[in-house]
């Protein structure tokens, strides 16, 4: 579930290129803005109702909520729906500190396209850090 119309498009492509087809049973997004969604309450209604009648339609096992906004709502949709939804800042994090301590570099693609190089100081140098481990 993600809240981006525009980026549906998108992730069926990734979903297609990783191989996922016969794992992925929906792509779908909930009518709110971004603006709305960095509102919690505003939201999570929405979320709640799609997800429900997604993972009761499609006979989820899981949800992958697609946007940092929406990790916030993850426990507590897991809790109500009894499946796992994944929060995709924490899912992110994990696989990116997995990948550091593997020793394994970045991803060889861009599927958002690159972004200009951040220098990071004080609480967050250790950005650089990783930046520099994933991507020298």
């Amino acid at each position: 579930l993600t809240i981006q119309p525009r980026s549906l498009g998108l992730v069926h492509g990734l979903v297609r290129a990783n191989g996922c087809e016969d794992r992925c049973l929906a792509v779908e997004a909930v009518p709110v803005s971004v603006l709305e969604a960095a509102d919690p309450a505003a939201v999570h209604a929405q979320l709640l109702a799609a997800s429900a009648r997604l993972a009761s339609a499609k006979r989820l096992r899981t949800i992958v909520l697609g946007g940092a906004p929406l990790g916030v709502h993850a426990a507590d949709l897991s809790g109500r729906l009894g499946i796992p939804c994944i929060d995709p800042v924490a899912a992110g994090v994990s696989r990116l500190a997995a990948m550091v301590a593997s020793g394994a570099g970045g991803a060889r693609s861009a599927a958002y396209g690159g972004a200009p190089r951040k220098l990071f100081d004080g609480a967050f140098a250790f950005i650089d850090r990783l930046n520099e481990a994933l991507w020298p």
